[in-house]
């Protein structure tokens, strides 16, 4: 499925970038677009810093969702970026297996801003959907996908004392 191919190109992402995760970063002069577009903006979004990995627009947007994803400079998505793991190395996943990475966005919702899962909205993880009878698809810091029901999405609001949000915890809470 696309998340899968989105975990592994994370995968490629971090070999190729001594081991780190995403990094959303500011400081660019400018830059091609997935759609091959020059953005004279000076922040790049995970979409763009995985894309040599993909070559696929399509690959970005859910088959389940109505939003398509055109290579643009947005933050709408069927997908969205686990903030916690930003600039994170793997060696610092304590548990790579039980971490989100990406899971799938709600661009309705988070009024466009479901390229990062950052709970704007209260901590509530209202930025994520579950687009496949109530479940939604996840891709973890090992790469493998699984589903989780929204009603058993740990939120946002603690994410610090969390396994799923938190790469770095060392608890034992999910």
């Amino acid at each position: 499925n696309n998340l899968k191919q989105i975990g592994l190109a994370q995968l490629m992402y971090a070999d190729d970038n001594a081991e780190y995760f995403i990094i959303n970063s500011s400081g660019h002069a400018g830059y091609i677009l997935p759609n091959g577009a020059n953005y004279t903006g000076s922040y790049k979004l995970w979409h763009t810093l995985i894309w040599p990995y993909l070559n696929s627009l399509g690959v970005y947007s859910c088959p389940s969702d109505t939003y398509v994803y055109l290579g643009t400079y947005t933050g709408s998505g069927s997908y969205g970026f686990n903030v916690l793991c930003h600039a994170k190395t793997q060696g610092r996943f304590v548990s790579p297996s039980g971490t989100m990475v990406y899971s799938e966005a709600d661009t309705v919702i988070s009024g466009g801003d479901s390229y990062n899962l950052d709970g704007d909205v209260g901590g509530a993880n209202t930025e994520m959907v579950g687009r496949h009878n109530g479940s939604l698809n996840n891709v973890y810091g090992d790469g493998h996908v699984a589903a989780r029901t929204r009603a058993s999405l740990i939120p946002y609001a603690i994410r610090t004392t969390s396994r799923y949000w938190n790469p770095e915890y060392v608890g034992s809470n999910p």
